[in-house]
C-alpha cells in the first residue's frame, strides 16, 4: 500500500513523478478555456492546479484531490469531442474558442431548453464522474455537445436517439481509467473500511498518468517557472526577445485575461492593443485559434511595458518579426536537412 509516497520524484517503474504527470493534466486542462478561475465551479480546482504548476510545496493529498478533479474534467472534455467525431457532426466551434458561461448562443441555448435537449443529455449519463474530491462538475463539455447537435440540426428524435447510443459505446472504451479508480477505491475500503478516501494516496497513483511523458521543458523567464513545448514555442520566445516575465502560463491564458488587460487599462490602453494586434497579424499567422491566442499573449505582455503607443508597436513589430523570421530559418533548415530517395 502506497501510504508514503514521494510526490516530486519518478520511480523505477516511471519516468516522470506523481506531481508531473498531475501538472501535465492541469496544462491540458487549461488550454481548454475551461473558465474563469473565479466562477464557483472553478475556484478551488483552479487554486490547486496553480499551486501544482508552481514550485510552491504541495501535500500528496492536496495532489490526490486535485488529480481526481483533474480526471473528471479532462475526460469529460475528451469525451465530448469523441462523441462528436463518432456521431459525424461537425462542432460548433474550435473547443478552446467554446465558452458557454459568459458568452452563449443564446438561440441555440433558448432550443436546447425548449425540446428538452440538455435534460435528455443529462439523464444519458454519457459524462461519468469519479466524484471522490469533492469537485463541482464541468458543464462545458455537456452544452459544447448539446449545442453542435443542436447547430447540426439533430432534435430529440429517432436520429437524436442514435446518436446518444453512439455515445455509449464510445464512452465504454474510453472509461478505463475511471474503472481503475474505482478498483483502487474497493481495495482501500476492504483494507479499512474507515479509510479517509478523498485525498489518498492510491487513488493519485491510479489517476495521475506516470505511464505518460510530461510532454514539456521546464525552463524559466525571468525567474518565472513555464512549460515549453512546441505549442507555446513562439509567444514565449517573444517574453524571452523582451525580457519579462509571463503574468500567466500560456496553457491557462484565456479571452477573460485578454478583456481585463485591455479593459481595464481604458481606452489609451484598448486603442494600443487594437494597434498591436492589426500589426502582429500582418506578421504572424492569425488563422487558428492557437495562433490568435498567441498573438494576443504577445501583445498583452507588450502592453505591460512603460512606453508609448508607437514604442509599443515597435516592440511588436520587432519581435514579430523576429519569430518570423525564426520560423523562415527553421523551414529552410527543414528543407535542407531532408533526405530525398530517388
Amino acid at each position: 500500500m502506497a501510504s508514503i509516497i514521494d510526490i516530486e520524484s519518478a520511480t523505477d517503474d516511471y519516468n516522470i513523478s506523481p506531481r508531473d504527470a498531475v501538472r501535465r493534466e492541469a496544462l491540458r486542462y487549461f488550454s481548454s478555456n475551461p473558465g474563469m478561475d473565479t466562477a464557483a465551479p472553478n475556484v478551488g480546482l483552479h487554486n490547486s492546479a496553480c499551486t501544482c504548476l508552481s514550485a510552491r510545496d504541495m501535500s500528496v493529498q492536496d495532489l490526490a484531490r486535485l488529480s481526481l478533479g483533474l480526471l473528471d474534467r479532462n475526460a469529460s472534455i475528451k469525451l465530448a469531442q469523441k462523441y462528436i467525431e463518432a456521431m459525424g457532426i461537425s462542432p460548433i466551434c474550435d473547443y478552446s474558442d467554446f465558452d458557454c458561461t459568459f458568452s452563449p448562443n443564446k438561440d441555440l441555448w433558448q432550443l436546447a431548453i425548449q425540446t428538452g435537449t440538455t435534460q435528455i443529455i443529462l439523464d444519458a449519463q454519457i459524462f461519468p464522474s469519479v466524484n471522490l474530491a469533492g469537485n463541482r462538475r464541468h458543464t462545458k463539455p455537456r452544452r459544447f455537445l448539446e449545442q453542435s447537435l443542436l447547430a447540426a440540426g439533430i432534435l430529440p428524435g429517432d436520429k437524436f436517439d442514435r446518436k446518444m447510443g453512439l455515445a455509449k459505446s464510445v464512452m465504454e472504451k474510453e472509461i478505463t481509467v475511471f474503472r481503475d479508480v474505482e478498483a483502487a477505491r474497493k481495495r482501500i475500503l476492504i483494507e479499512n473500511p474507515q479509510a479517509n478516501i478523498r485525498g489518498h494516496p492510491e487513488l493519485l497513483l491510479a489517476s495521475c498518468g506516470m505511464d505518460q511523458e510530461l510532454g514539456y521543458d521546464k525552463r524559466e523567464i525571468c525567474g518565472k517557472l513555464v512549460y515549453w513545448s512546441d505549442i507555446n514555442n513562439d509567444a514565449y520566445t517573444a517574453l524571452e526577445i523582451i525580457k519579462i516575465a509571463p503574468f500567466e502560463l500560456f496553457e491557462k491564458f484565456g479571452p477573460y485575461d485578454w478583456e481585463n488587460c485591455v479593459v481595464t487599462g481604458g481606452p489609451t490602453c484598448r486603442h494600443a492593443a487594437e494597434e498591436c494586434l492589426s500589426l502582429i497579424r500582418k506578421i504572424l499567422p492569425n488563422e487558428t485559434a492557437l495562433h490568435r491566442k498567441t498573438n494576443r499573449y504577445i501583445v498583452c505582455h507588450v502592453l505591460r511595458l512603460a512606453g508609448t503607443i508607437d514604442a509599443k508597436l515597435e516592440l511588436t513589430k520587432g519581435v514579430a518579426e523576429k519569430i518570423a523570421s525564426a520560423k523562415d530559418s527553421m523551414e529552410i533548415q527543414h528543407i535542407e536537412n531532408k533526405e530525398y530517395i530517388i
